[in-house]
């Protein structure tokens, strides 16, 4: 009789671990990130390196993933999921990161679809304290912080740097995805993390007759029009396309300082070279990409990249020189009625010196973000 209750106690036992267990199972929400591609890889040791590294640089990373659809009428849509704020970031570009929310199994089968937020280097936003607490009307109506990316904390445009240890903002986010898998495992669809800001790249060169410099030139002024700069902006929006502008425009010019001068401008027999090309079949990707190779290898002389807010109007701008002794003269310069600079797009201007004249060549396009990207994390 004894050997009986003992053989019942023991079956007992193990069918209610087995309910617990299978009261416990989890499932394993599985977000893929797609990151930046990381600067071309040199072994110049040049400032240009520098900062061409630090664009594509993530030193903090903050996920969201809210319900948008369930079979279960119960469970309200913006319900929050999960939230993830990772650590121990060594994230390399040209890689798309795995990251995984843990839920309830009976809750994981209910979902039909998510909404997924992702928003990189917080801090070069001014969001240092947002976390879990964000709702998905939160996150839809962010603006960057009045003082950085275009705009100082008296109000007036300026052009600026990548903050150290902060980096430029990147978004990324994915509404209504779909679920793929089944039981503990489930995944959704890639999300593309894409810079929040836009940036202006000014290049010079100037030609060189053997080892002499010959004409002589001073650029006398550099500067964007005002009216164009948004004073803030949405770092997410419902449409996925260009941002929603709110508060309208900095009606201020953006002047530059510091300007290259001659005797600090680079040198090359033939500067017509790196012109854009698009009637030889060069895309503005491509030109974009050998321009910061010259710049790298220091061919040609850059001014510090000038990252700015996004904005849906066609910038343009104008810039002043002398050659000799002559007057002052005035190269106006635009973007086609048809561009704006959107986020994470880049406006490259070149600039140069060919006997006694100057020639400016134009080219806008993405910053570069290219595949193929390697899935790590699995």
């Amino acid at each position: 009789m004894r050997k009986i209750r003992l053989i019942s106690l023991c079956l007992f036992a193990a069918l209610f671990a087995g309910a617990c267990s299978r009261l416990d199972e989890k499932t394993a929400l599985n977000i893929y990130v797609r990151l930046p591609e990381q600067a071309p890889d040199t072994r110049a040791v040049t400032n240009w390196s520098s900062l061409l590294a630090k664009e594509t640089r993530i030193n903090d990373l903050r996920i969201w993933v809210f319900l948008h659809t369930a079979t279960d009428a119960t469970l309200a849509p913006g319900m929050l999921l999960g939230y993830l704020e990772p650590k121990q970031l060594n994230i390399s570009g040209g890689e798309v990161q795995k990251f995984s929310v843990s839920l309830d199994r009976t809750l994981a089968a209910k979902i039909q679809t998510v909404d997924v937020y992702v928003l990189a280097n917080a801090g070069a936003a001014g969001l240092y304290g947002i976390g879990m607490e964000a709702t998905p009307a939160d996150l839809d109506a962010l603006v960057l912080s009045g003082d950085l990316f275009g705009i100082d904390g008296n109000g007036e445009p300026t052009a600026t740097d990548i903050i150290d240890n902060v980096g430029l903002p990147y978004t990324a986010f994915g509404k209504n995805l779909a679920l793929s898998g089944s039981g503990s495992d489930l995944s959704i669809a890639n999300v593309e993390l894409v810079r929040a800001v836009s940036k202006v790249q000014f290049v010079f060169a100037q030609k060189k007759e053997g080892e002499l410099l010959p004409v002589e030139f001073q650029i006398t002024g550099l500067e964007l029009s005002s009216g164009q700069i948004p004073e803030r902006e949405y770092l997410f929006n419902d449409s996925g396309s260009a941002c929603k502008i709110d508060g309208g425009y900095v009606d201020r010019t953006l002047s530059f300082i510091n300007l290259p001068t001659k005797a600090g401008i680079a040198g090359l027999s033939d500067p017509g070279s790196y012109a854009y090309n698009p009637n030889a079949g060069e895309s503005a990707l491509s030109y974009q990409n050998r321009i910061y190779e010259a710049l790298v290898s220091g061919t040609l002389t850059g001014y510090a990249p000038c990252y700015l807010r996004e904005s849906d109007k066609a910038l343009s701008g104008r810039i002043s020189y002398r050659i000799g002794g002559s007057d002052i003269k005035t190269v106006s310069f635009s973007m086609g009625a048809s561009e704006q600079l959107a986020r994470n797009r880049s406006w490259v201007l070149y600039f140069y010196f060919n006997n006694n004249s100057m020639t400016l060549s134009v080219s806008y396009s993405p910053w570069e973000d290219v595949g193929p990207y390697t899935i790590i994390g699995r």
